[in-house]
């Protein structure tokens, strides 16, 4: 590893390639994957690929493999990008929520737990999405300006 943690990039040569797996290791050819991607493949193209190694007949079959081996780093890769997105989303989301809560809760002068009231009730009776109604809210957008008049309407335990 270089001293800023990241791998080196992969030496790509007439007796090493690039790991399909995303990782950016140098593997040598005769090697499929780099051990721990290689882990994380499923056996059944493990198995395959293992067969077919040492068998230049079966060369076809090798080949189907490695295709495989690609398509499910592909697969995966794309699985991790779309999860870090949404985790990214949850987290915008929940921060203009919080936002949102402590305006509501300042201008109606409630607790936060009945700004959170105030929001739910207020999104689920237009059937819009919380997030959106928060956003509104930290924009100080006057199409849920009415959200504070409704705060008498919430019961005080």
């Amino acid at each position: 590893m270089s001293d800023s943690g990241r791998l080196p990039p992969a030496v790509v040569t007439r007796h090493h390639h690039q790991c399909p797996g995303g990782c950016g290791r140098s593997v040598p050819n005769q090697l499929c994957a780099c051990g721990p991607c290689w882990r994380a493949l499923p056996r059944e193209i493990q198995r395959v690929i293992h067969a077919t190694v040492h068998d230049p007949l079966l060369s076809p079959k090798r080949t189907a493999a490695f295709t495989a081996a690609s398509a499910f780093y592909a697969a995966r890769q794309h699985q991790r990008e779309l999860l870090a997105e949404q985790l990214q989303t949850t987290l915008n989301n929940r921060s203009t929520v919080e936002q949102a809560k402590g305006i509501l809760a300042e201008r109606a002068d409630v607790t936060v737990g009945e700004a959170f009231e105030l929001l739910r009730d207020y999104a689920r009776g237009r059937d819009q999405k919380l997030a959106d109604v928060a956003d509104a809210v930290v924009r100080r957008d006057p199409a849920v300006g009415d959200i504070v008049s409704r705060a008498g309407s919430v019961p005080t335990p």
